[in-house]
């Protein structure tokens, strides 16, 4: 448009002005005219405010990222995921008595048949690697484990409860099968903790009756307090399984849900565990265990991979348990390692696995550390030698670019005049 055509004329103009303004200036000038550009840079008081907060937000999330790392920390995280998932369980067994014991045995066995809820759908789900699993462990026939498995599911499902979440307290589980059990346990929860919500928060209400809105409760009431622990329980195990199902199948099937089921019903065969999404989102440290990937699984380690480019957090990053005597798992492993060394923040960098270091691979690794914009210490696999990053060499090597990279504006005024 003319408007638009007049605008860039005008700023062309103002340019050629600016520039000849510029040369017709001595040397000296010129330099003093660029020191105090510097100085004045982002000098105002909003911009002082918006540097400060940027920066005050940037140190937050490097200072979450570190807390994450610790183990201390991912322990107690785990051990109260685990707490909260017995304790809604149990409270919810401490309502359905307390409602038997003050004389509402048909509010009792609604809060009991709830509680059974998640087993029949967990049986309903394990339809098909159901039975080929408890066949595997209990060496019975598999057909025999499919008739048995209407009856022996639910319980089967309980007892895999009660020992996953005792073995794994204070971890996730190690394994893709028992962590993708636990994850579609926790999912399975959303349908009985939204009734539980529901129908306890009515009978709180019923307990309380403002305004004498509802009849009389008869017998004795349920302690309010495990009544409304319950309740709130509930309401954040229903938040946390819809959070859950939605993240992990963003992760791994595009934010598909009805997708991402259907492949949880086969205990997340060909999934990658989806914790390791979010620690090499959030963490500043990770251990990425590859002993669940196997052939046909290149899809999921890119999906890892490309997670790992993206995360501003991850600093240290070690990739264990990987099959270097398998050849078919290096073409797919020199794709991850594109995006795995594109984090921008990553400062060390660790590959260990059963035998020495793939040579394709080295070279790979050697190549993406040379240009890379702070990884400083690399440790592979039977690799003796030193991995050399040429471009931080460089760096240190010359005071200019030293002073940018530390953002030391003082060094940078006192180095001499550069050509």
């Amino acid at each position: 448009t003319p408007r638009v055509v007049l605008a860039s004329s005008r700023a062309a103009v103002m340019a050629r002005i600016t520039d000849q303004e510029g040369q017709a200036l001595l040397p000296d000038e010129r330099e003093a005219q660029t020191r105090c550009a510097i100085q004045e840079f982002r000098a105002d008081c909003i911009s002082t405010v918006e540097d400060f907060s940027r920066d005050a937000v940037g140190w937050a999330k490097r200072a979450k990222a570190m807390v994450l790392s610790k183990p201390e920390v991912r322990r107690a995280l785990a051990a109260a995921s685990k707490a909260s998932f017995i304790y809604d369980f149990a409270s919810d067994g401490l309502v359905s008595r307390s409602l038997a014991e003050s004389g509402n045995p048909i509010w009792a066995c609604i809060v009991a048949g709830l509680m059974i809820l998640p087993y029949i759908i967990m049986t309903i789900a394990l339809r098909r690697s159901g039975p080929a699993k408890l066949s595997e462990v209990t060496g019975l026939d598999v057909q025999l484990c499919r008739h048995l498995w209407p009856v022996v599911g639910p319980f089967s499902c309980l007892f895999s409860d009660l020992v996953l979440n005792a073995y794994y307290f204070t971890s996730h589980p190690t394994t893709a099968e028992a962590f993708h059990y636990m994850s579609l346990r926790s999912i399975a929860e959303l349908v009985e903790a939204t009734l539980q919500c529901c129908f306890q928060g009515y009978i709180f209400l019923r307990q309380a009756n403002p305004a004498h809105l509802f009849p009389g409760v008869h017998g004795e009431r349920v302690n309010p307090l495990l009544l409304s622990s319950s309740v709130f329980f509930s309401m954040y195990a229903s938040y946390e399984a819809w959070s859950k199902l939605s993240r992990y199948a963003s992760y791994h099937t595009g934010g598909n849900k009805l997708r991402f089921l259907a492949k949880m019903q086969e205990l997340g065969a060909g999934l990658a565990p989806s914790h390791f999404f979010e620690e090499l989102a959030h963490h500043h440290a990770v251990t990425l265990s590859l002993s669940w990937f196997k052939t046909g699984m290149n899809n999921e380690l890119e999906k890892l991979a490309r997670a790992a480019g993206l995360s501003v957090a991850l600093s240290e990053l070690s990739i264990t348990q990987l099959d270097m005597a398998d050849v078919s798992v290096i073409p797919a492993l020199d794709v991850a390692l594109q995006d795995f060394l594109n984090a921008a923040n990553l400062a060390r960098f660790e590959m260990r696995g059963t035998e020495r270091c793939h040579e394709r691979t080295e070279r790979k690794v050697r190549q993406m550390a040379k240009r890379h914009p702070s990884l400083t210490e690399v440790h592979m696999q039977g690799v003796d030698e030193p991995v050399l990053n040429e471009q931080l060499a460089q760096v240190e090597a010359t005071p200019l670019l030293r002073a940018t990279k530390v953002q030391d504006l003082q060094a940078l005024q006192e180095l001499p005049q550069q050509e």
